[in-house]
């Protein structure tokens, strides 16, 4: 999985960028096949099945390429890039990615939203030129397929995965203006966000955080750092997830204003559903208050404020620098 990952990124040839994506895919299939339950497996089969469907595309669009004479050339940048955003489970394409990852472990559907999404990342953002118009209206239905979709979720892989879509819009916005590094940028500070939340939601095995008698099994501490990541991945400022989207509001201004002001108002919808989760925390967490010691409440507050002054510290030294500039 890992050279399959290294090969896409290093390679600009279509026929080798297909063959470490198929890698890639042929990789990750035993990892899910690796189950005790028929629901990822059946899991696994769709997700071969739309996998290689996105690679046929893939493929057809790549030898098409080479005959400059083809009647159809003029549509095989299209189909590149539905092909990679169909592995990407974006829209238009999405439709796989939420019931598959629905049906998973914890720990598939950590690989699944993270280290599966780098190659067809980078493939698109460095080997394929954006269709400007098409990927505006793919970064609009993003956010607004991830947000509407998840506001109707309980499922906590569902919600996770609807979360993705959504931020695959964002992070096509700079894309579709030619700002590659930022949107690569993007997706990695995206990444390093997401990975703790996995992890977390691996180790205390919660599906659903709206669950009461969940949250109360979970350390009070524990709780709090799980409400401060889903608000910073909602992008709720101060907090670390609020300056890659101001990084790209910023970028965006110089394409269109009604662009912008559409994308942040459709990213109101995800903003509900994480801050619904976040309240459903904080009221267990007031639960499970007193069963913990008043050092164990200090080392708390602490560590909270930190973590919301840090990147407050960190946008006035930027505010700083720009305005010397």
């Amino acid at each position: 999985m890992l050279m399959s990952t290294l090969m896409a990124i290093s390679s600009s040839n279509w026929i080798c960028l297909w063959v470490s994506m198929e890698l890639n895919m042929f990789s990750f299939i035993p990892i899910m096949l690796n189950s005790k339950t028929n629901l990822e497996c059946e899991a696994a089969v769709k997700y071969f099945i739309n996998q290689a469907f996105a690679s046929a595309i893939m493929i057809v669009s790549s030898f098409m390429m080479w005959n400059k004479m083809n009647p159809f050339m003029s549509v095989v940048p299209l189909m590149l890039t539905l092909s990679i955003l169909f592995k990407l489970g974006s829209s238009p394409c999405y439709m796989w990615f939420p019931s598959v990852m629905k049906a998973m472990s914890w720990t598939q559907s950590m690989i699944l939203a993270t280290w599966q999404k780098i190659a067809p990342m980078m493939i698109i953002l460095f080997n394929i030129k954006p269709l400007q118009i098409f990927m505006i209206a793919v970064v609009l239905m993003n956010i607004f397929v991830g947000g509407w979709m998840g506001m109707n979720q309980t499922n906590m892989r569902s919600l996770l995965a609807y979360s993705s879509i959504a931020h695959m819009g964002w992070m096509m916005a700079p894309y579709s203006i030619m700002m590659n590094m930022i949107a690569s940028s993007y997706f990695f500070m995206y990444l390093l966000i997401t990975l703790p939340i996995f992890i977390m939601m691996t180790f205390y095995s919660m599906n659903s955080v709206t669950n009461s008698e969940t949250l109360m099994k979970v350390p009070l501490f524990i709780q709090l750092s799980f409400m401060l990541m889903l608000l910073s991945i909602a992008g709720l400022p101060p907090l670390s997830g609020f300056f890659p989207k101001l990084m790209i509001l910023f970028s965006m201004v110089t394409y269109s204003n009604l662009v912008l002001i559409a994308m942040i108002l459709m990213s109101f919808m995800s903003l509900y559903f994480y801050l619904n989760i976040a309240f459903s925390i904080l009221m267990s967490s007031k639960q499970s208050y007193n069963k913990n010691t008043s050092h164990s409440n200090s080392l708390i507050y602490s560590i909270l404020t930190t973590t919301m002054l840090t990147p407050m510290i960190i946008l006035i030294y930027a505010m700083t620098l720009f305005n010397k500039s």
